[in-house]
């Protein structure tokens, strides 16, 4: 099996009948398992055991993977399609300190939609990483199936791309000077509290909640990647004059 794709490479959909702007937009779920080492490597040992009926352990992958990622372990399992979800690999990765599902794919052709991929999560931590926790005393963290912008920006931030969307001209983009200064507004403040908010999940925004279709949504997800970076190189440049 080859190395699994990032799930961050993601594609933007087109709008949907029917969508309302300012709705939440639906997100990966991760999961994230904390505790001392000895709990970290007991819980990875139990999950181990305990995977059954349509999951089991496939220990080719892991190979593959592992062989290319020395220092750090990552336990690969198989989930078997069914008439309810399709077939996928799900990996976790096991640090010092923590395990997390680094991604799951689909055993098939193309690419997880979201409800599918927080579907085979969830079915996971229910059989056997929250047995597993109880049993260890780790901590377990799972995240919320959907985010507003609030997850990635500051509240201010994120009042600014509002604003912009509210007032742009979605068949002009950000090109007319009063829209221009809203854009600016929001780039800037995202840059001043280094907001990691990707370009990708900006695109997804735009598209998804803010209103933009798919093609203004990309070029604008283009726009501020650049302008990222243009304003850090010339925080650089000042630090260094």
């Amino acid at each position: 099996m080859a190395w699994c794709p990032d799930r961050d490479a993601i594609t933007i959909r087109a709008q949907v009948p029917g969508h309302r702007e300012g709705e939440p937009m639906e997100v990966f779920q991760e999961l994230v398992v904390r505790g001392e080492p000895r709990q970290i490597v007991e819980t990875a040992e139990f999950i181990c055991k305990l995977v059954a009926d349509k999951w089991s352990r496939d220990v080719l992958a892991e190979e593959q993977v592992n062989k290319w990622s020395p220092g750090v372990k990552t336990l690969c399992f198989d989930r078997s399609r069914d008439e309810r979800l399709p077939g996928a690999a799900l990996f976790l990765t096991q640090k010092t300190d923590a395990l997390t599902v680094t991604n799951i794919v689909p055993r098939e052709s193309g690419q997880l939609a979201y409800g599918e991929y927080n579907a085979l999560l969830s079915e996971f931590i229910d059989r056997f990483v929250q047995p597993a926790v109880a049993r260890t005393g780790a901590q377990m963290d799972v995240s919320d199936p959907q985010a507003d912008l609030e997850r990635w920006l500051t509240p201010g931030a994120a009042k600014k791309l509002r604003a912009f969307c509210a007032v742009a001209n979605k068949r002009s983009g950000a090109s007319h000077p009063s829209d221009r200064k809203f854009w600016f507004d929001f780039v800037v403040a995202a840059h001043r509290e280094g907001a990691a908010f990707p370009a990708s999940t900006l695109a997804r925004w735009l598209n998804e909640v803010g209103g933009w279709d798919e093609e203004w949504a990309s070029k604008l997800s283009i726009q501020y990647e650049q302008a990222r970076g243009l304003l850090e190189y010339a925080d650089h440049q000042a630090v260094g004059a």
